[in-house]
């Protein structure tokens, strides 16, 4: 009897003590001691589009069990969480938020690679000169995008990150050169090659520069200019002559996407044309070929013309030109009604 009465009076006195020591805080500590010890996460989070670490960016990790970790600023994050099955979120201002699992062992580091999708398009631009399809890499261009400006370096290229979807305005320009203005629609994700040619001034008695410019697909289009009265033809067959008729040449011929493929006239009083574009790889439709055409006279830009929605065809019919009155006469229709000698495509 004395001995259970003891055994219980030490047992009632263990339960004190605790009861003091949780009131005191340290009871915490005797739970954390009991609990299993955490694991960790050891990640990287880059951007879906361009494969790279988001270094840099305001994005934030969290798994529920605490306040989360923002990345560093090499786009890796270090979190301590309880062992476990864990639902980690990743989110960013600019990307779309991504909830993964994994599983975290006590004392152990788990790995793991996040991908986020960015909310934005990148724009990557080549700046070439439209006759001779060199990069402009002489001087500094100035560039505006909507009400942002970019400076560009002098290697003639660029990538433009963050662009909202939609259609972007770029206006490009340089000394000795006219001045390009240039819609891109960019999509969510998207990195989207294009190619800025910037005509040169006319000189020497240059009349009239065509500069056609595309995408991808299809890989080759050709420009044909067409003098309705003395029915020559340039083209990259019979690229013409500056000081001679036709007195229109075919400054540059391009086979591989995007351009520019490029005419100019000279001495042409008198003089009427039909200028066409020819799908010549057809790989593609020709409506999805996002071809521009961009017409300049002495004293700049005259005309702007963009590849058609509707029509059937490998022949996209895009002006006339009156020499004598300096006249350009919007056709624009895409068809198949073009008769020509054989050999002429």
């Amino acid at each position: 009897m004395t001995t259970s009465t003891a055994s219980t009076g030490i047992s009632t006195g263990i339960k004190v003590i605790l009861g003091l020591l949780y009131a005191a805080g340290i009871g915490i500590y005797l739970f954390f001691i009991v609990r299993p010890p955490d694991g960790y996460i050891v990640g990287t989070v880059l951007n879906s589009l361009t494969k790279e670490p988001l270094a840099g960016e305001t994005v934030f990790v969290e798994d529920g069990a605490g306040p989360g970790v923002r990345i560093g600023v090499d786009g890796t994050f270090f979190l301590r969480t309880p062992p476990g099955e864990r639902t980690l979120t990743v989110s960013g201002e600019d990307y779309e938020a991504q909830t993964l699992s994994l599983s975290v062992e006590s004392k152990k580091f788990t790995t793991w690679t996040i991908s986020l999708v960015p909310n934005y398009g990148i724009v990557d631009g080549e700046i070439k000169n439209a006759v001779t399809a060199q990069f402009i890499t002489d001087q500094n261009v100035s560039v505006q995008v909507a009400d942002t400006g970019l400076s560009i370096s002098n290697t003639g290229r660029f990538r433009l990150k963050k662009i909202p979807p939609g259609n972007a305005t770029f206006r490009l320009s340089s000394s000795g050169y006219f001045p390009l203005v240039k819609s891109v629609r960019i999509g969510k994700a998207e990195i989207k090659k294009e190619i800025f040619a910037l005509s040169p001034e006319l000189t020497n008695g240059e009349t009239l520069r065509i500069v056609l410019v595309w995408g991808e697909r299809p890989r080759d289009l050709d420009s044909h200019l067409f003098n309705t009265q003395t029915k020559e033809h340039v083209f990259y067959k019979r690229k013409g002559n500056k000081s001679l008729p036709p007195n229109a040449w075919l400054d540059i011929d391009d086979t591989d996407s995007f351009g520019p493929e490029t005419l100019t006239l000279t001495r042409t009083a008198g003089a009427q044309y039909n200028y066409y574009v020819y799908n010549y790889s057809g790989e593609s439709d020709f409506k999805t070929s996002e071809a521009e055409v961009n017409v300049y006279a002495r004293n700049g830009q005259v005309k702007r013309f963009q590849i058609p929605a509707a029509g059937f065809g490998r022949w996209w019919q895009v002006f006339t030109y009156d020499s004598s009155s300096g006249r350009v006469s919007e056709i624009n229709k895409i068809h198949d009604n073009v008769k020509l000698e054989k050999g002429e495509k």
